[in-house]
């Protein structure tokens, strides 16, 4: 065993001597290469091991956190931004916007007429030359018009001043309520009798049609938003239900994760089928996939008239996102 000085190159004199001895010369310049004894060409591991043993009886202890960091409600309405951001790149791809360079914003001219594939997400702006001028930016994109997307926390109000522009631009809004999850109910409700409950990447032709029937209920256009759900499938980072019911798909949601947080997104149940407990199973299945995933925070986004719905399952009402597109989007 050789111990090289880094600075002068001096040997130790003490080369054949013990080998514990000899690591207790050590100093903090020195470093350690190993030879072969005599021709040997084995050298012993029990040196390297009494060395990793002496390394962690000298650290000291690491400190251990007593207790999680406390949330905010801003810091979780920046946590629903963010899954509404990859919600929204599930479909389109980003694009800068000259008017408004610092917001984020997604465009996909193949689903010019899906709201959710062409928005401008949390820009807050009172300037009737800037929304015109992003409007210009997606006509050449070959979109008509982008989505806008705002959300606030609860008792906050969105720019006032916007809102008022887009609607005498021929934008109308829909407004949802953020949940975010304080305690999920510990018992969960089964299926329905004769509804089986399927991954939807296993029953893609179903949700389809499911989608298409959607779509035509809105007055959209069924092509492109079934297209639009098949392409959100392709997101490994997404978890989708559907429920079946004689080989028909009659509702659907999601699951999108993003680091330790979860999106339940996209819930919808036939109306014919609505009051049978379909919409509960499937959002006991949603928190089941949140618990297997052991995410810190759970949120949901929903129409007003549902709120008493969500809170039955453990969510709380944390602030409102509304959605404005051109009437064209239905």
């Amino acid at each position: 065993m050789l111990l090289v000085h880094h600075g002068s190159g001096q040997r130790d004199s003490a080369s054949e001597d013990d080998p514990k001895d000899r690591l207790h010369q050590q100093s903090a310049c020195w470093g350690v290469f190993a030879r072969p004894w005599h021709g040997s060409q084995i050298v012993s591991s029990s040196i390297a091991a009494w060395r990793i043993a002496a390394y962690h009886a000298s650290m000291p202890p690491l400190p251990v956190l007593s207790g999680a960091l406390a949330t905010s409600p801003s810091d979780l309405l920046r946590a629903f931004r963010r899954l509404m951001l990859h919600r929204a790149r599930q479909l389109g791809e980003a694009v800068t916007l000259p008017a408004l360079p610092n917001v984020y914003a997604v465009a996909a001219p193949d689903l010019a007429h899906v709201g959710d594939a062409n928005c401008v997400l949390d820009a807050e702006t009172g300037d009737d030359a800037v929304i015109a001028a992003v409007e210009e930016h997606y006509r050449t994109l070959g979109v008509a018009a982008p989505q806008w997307m705002a959300s606030c926390l609860t008792g906050q109000t969105i720019a006032s001043k916007q809102s008022e522009i887009l609607l005498n631009r021929n934008y109308a809004g829909r407004v949802a309520t953020i949940h975010h999850l304080l305690q999920a109910k510990t018992q969960l409700p089964g299926a329905p009798p004769a509804v089986s409950i399927l991954p939807a990447r296993a029953a893609q032709l179903q949700l389809r049609a499911l989608e298409e029937r959607i779509a035509s209920w809105a007055g959209r256009t069924a092509a492109e938003h079934a297209e639009a759900s098949m392409r959100r499938l392709d997101d490994p980072h997404l978890d989708a239900l559907v429920a079946l019911r004689g080989g028909e798909a009659v509702a659907r949601i999601g699951v999108l994760s993003v680091g330790d947080t979860g999106l339940i997104a996209d819930m919808h149940v036939d109306p014919i089928c609505r009051g049978q407990g379909i919409g509960q199973t499937l959002l006991g299945r949603a928190l089941e996939i949140c618990g297997r995933s052991a995410f810190r925070h759970v949120f949901t986004f929903a129409p007003q008239c549902t709120d008493h719905f969500y809170r039955s399952f453990g969510f709380e009402a944390l602030g409102e996102v509304t959605f404005w597109e051109r009437n064209q989007y239905g």
